[in-house]
């Protein structure tokens, strides 16, 4: 089974932290310790920031990090060749998060085959547009077990965050939150949609995780 689903199917009730950072930042070679640290501290799935040299839909803390990891020379071959060397010891899930030009650069199925291969159990890329999730990327990552999680936020219409769509997606949603005194809650904002049409908001969208 996919280690983002054992780990959601295992979990019961309990709540699960998932935390970012972006690779190759501050150093080159210091991801592999920062993801063994994270599992050493206990945290449930990490997600591994891809630096991208235009990170528009980025705050400033992780545009300064992608900014530094390019600097130091990240790119997707060394990520995945770091990953490959550390692949025994992470027992945790492991998310991929970035944008889809380098994917595409370095090749879709080619990317789907080098996260398998490297421990990868998930990849998040906020600007792949569902419908080419639908038609290209789902059938090579169903191929590799490879889980891609969608992004919703609160502000997202009705019509984008149909039951459908709750339905396709296998490992769940991505819930970006954000502080401030008019914004729903993310447990509000879950509570309605299940209201709302519960076979819209499965298992896995219920019991998910949100940044704040």
């Amino acid at each position: 089974m996919n280690k983002i689903n054992s780990l959601f199917a295992n979990s019961k009730d309990k709540k699960l932290l998932s935390l970012y950072f972006c690779a190759g930042c501050p150093t080159l070679e210091g991801t592999a310790d920062v993801i063994l640290t994270m599992q050493r501290r206990g945290i449930a799935m990490i997600e591994v920031g891809i630096p991208f040299s235009d990170p528009l839909a980025d705050g400033p803390v992780i545009q300064s990090a992608a900014t530094q990891a390019l600097k130091n020379g990240m790119n997707l071959k060394t990520l995945f060749a770091q990953l490959r060397q550390i692949k025994d010891k992470v027992e945790i899930p492991l998310v991929l998060m970035g944008y889809l030009n380098p994917i595409l650069h370095y090749g879709i199925e080619e990317f789907c085959k080098s996260c398998v291969e490297s421990g990868v159990s998930g990849a998040i890329i906020p600007d792949l547009p569902f419908k080419d999730y639908q038609e290209i990327v789902k059938p090579i990552a169903d191929k590799y077990d490879l889980r891609i999680i969608m992004l919703i936020t609160p502000e997202t219409s009705e019509e984008r965050r149909c039951p459908e769509e709750f339905q396709r997606c296998q490992a769940g949603v991505f819930l970006p939150h954000q502080r401030h005194e008019s914004a729903q809650s993310p447990h509000d904002w879950f509570r309605h949609q299940q209201q709302a049409d519960p076979r819209g908001c499965p298992e896995q969208c219920r019991r998910r995780h949100h940044r704040l």
